[in-house]
This record gives C-alpha cells, sequence and structure tokens, in this order.
C-alpha cells in the first residue's frame, strides 16, 4: 500500500510539471507572436535596410529604410537564415507609407540610442545635377539651400532660362525620418504657379540618400506619388530611376 502511495506521488509531480513546462513553453510561444506581430521595431543597419517586394534578395526593392528608423512587423515567413552575419527571418514591415518584407536580423526592439543622421554638410548651397540623359529629355539642377530653401531648375537644354519649356521650383525642405522632405511651388516661364503638394504639406516628395561606409553622401533618389510635372519626365514615380546625380 505504501509502494503504491509514493507511486502515485511520482505520477502527480511528474504530471504537475509536464504541466508547468507546456503552459511556460505555450507563454514564451505567445509572448514571442505578441512581440513579432503588430509590433514596433527598429531598423539597426548602416547605410538602410533593403524593403523589397518579396521575402528574397533578389525581389524587386520597394524602398532603403534609413538606419534608426521606426517599422511595424506585420509578419514572418520561413526558415531562420543568415545573411551578412545576421541571423533572422524575413518579415513583411510597414514603414511609413510602404509595406514590404526585409531581412529580420537587422531590426532591434530597442531604438539606438544615437541613430545615425545624414550629413548635410557636402551638398548644401551646392548644385546637385542629373545629366546621364541629357541629350535625351530635360536637364535638370537641384540645390538645398543652409536656409531650409530649394531650388530646381528644368530645361530641354542645360540651366537655359530662354527655354519655353524651363521651369523653375522654389519650396522649403526639412528632415524627417531619414528622409528629405520638399514642399513648394513652381514658376514656368508664363509665370503661372501651381502648388507641388495639394494642401502644401511636406509630403509626398522624399529624396532618399544613399551613404557610403562613412556615412557620407553618394547618391540620392526622388520617391513620389505624382511626378512633378513635364519637366521630370524622365524621374517621376520610377523610384529606381534615379541613379546618377552628381554633385557639381
Amino acid at each position: 500500500m505504501k509502494h503504491n502511495r509514493i507511486t502515485s506521488t511520482i505520477v502527480i509531480l511528474s504530471t504537475f510539471a509536464v504541466l508547468q513546462f507546456c503552459s511556460k513553453s505555450r507563454d514564451s510561444q505567445e509572448a514571442n507572436s505578441s512581440r513579432l506581430y503588430n509590433d514596433t521595431m527598429y531598423v539597426e543597419a548602416n547605410g538602410g535596410l533593403r524593403m523589397r517586394a518579396a521575402a528574397n534578395t533578389s525581389a524587386a526593392k520597394v524602398v532603403t529604410i534609413p538606419n534608426g528608423s521606426q517599422v511595424i512587423v506585420l509578419e514572418e515567413s520561413g526558415e531562420e537564415i543568415q545573411l551578412s552575419g545576421k541571423s533572422g527571418k524575413w518579415a513583411k514591415v510597414k514603414f511609413v507609407d510602404k509595406e514590404g518584407w526585409v531581412f529580420g536580423g537587422f531590426l532591434s526592439d530597442k531604438k539606438a540610442e544615437a541613430a545615425n543622421e545624414i550629413n548635410l554638410t557636402p551638398i548644401l548651397n551646392k548644385v546637385i545635377s542629373y545629366c546621364s540623359q541629357c541629350q535625351d529629355g530635360p536637364f535638370t539642377t537641384f540645390s538645398l539651400k543652409s536656409d531650409d530653401t530649394f531650388v530646381m531648375h528644368c530645361s530641354e537644354t542645360p540651366l537655359s532660362k530662354s527655354d519655353p519649356k524651363h521651369q523653375t521650383f522654389n519650396g522649403e525642405w526639412k528632415k524627417e525620418n531619414g528622409f528629405i522632405v520638399l514642399k513648394g511651388s513652381y514658376e514656368s516661364k508664363d509665370m503661372k504657379s501651381r502648388q507641388i503638394e495639394s494642401q502644401g504639406s511636406f509630403n509626398p516628395i522624399k529624396i532618399e540618400f544613399e551613404l557610403n561606409g562613412s556615412n557620407e553622401f553618394t547618391r540620392l533618389k526622388f520617391i513620389s506619388e505624382q511626378s512633378f510635372y513635364t519637366c521630370m519626365q524622365t524621374w517621376d514615380v520610377n523610384q529606381n530611376a534615379l541613379d546618377a546625380w552628381e554633385i557639381k
């Protein structure tokens, strides 16, 4: 009888231990799930993190998310893999108004104390020109001023204000989430001014900067939900079209 009581006690204790382990395991899984989905995380990638249209490195690039930026994680896909010395899964995220896939190894649940800032010193008050297609289309120059204004000239020939199709854009700029964001109006040769933004707000024209390992400016791209009217035909809503801007 005593032996039976001991056996029963051992069985009860073992069952209790198993139930506790299962409960902790389930709690841990639920905690991980709640941490991963619809949760805020931050990019930890010098030079930015590429968002892609699908969960693989060959998929089309949607946008480069600047280092230190906040994203919302929507879901994960596939097994854990290693990329560039980091371990993680592919994660679908939302960044500003964009959704796509990023490699989760470059995401952190803690914001870096000092995220890299874009160093604008090399380009302030300089003329940046896009001229790889000068012979085929509009010639455009762009300049950010140190007084928080910008000016852009567009014409069929380099800076020819006598060109009937010449247009000048003027406005203001500011830093926002790793981008330079513009607002303003343009004035064509017939002096009719129109707003770049329908409400005059700081959207949707954004400048994405590409940086080198020293966090210095190398190239920039314009990202927009709409085009800059006729003189911007060569680089309106196609995010991959602008890769040849140079400081002059």
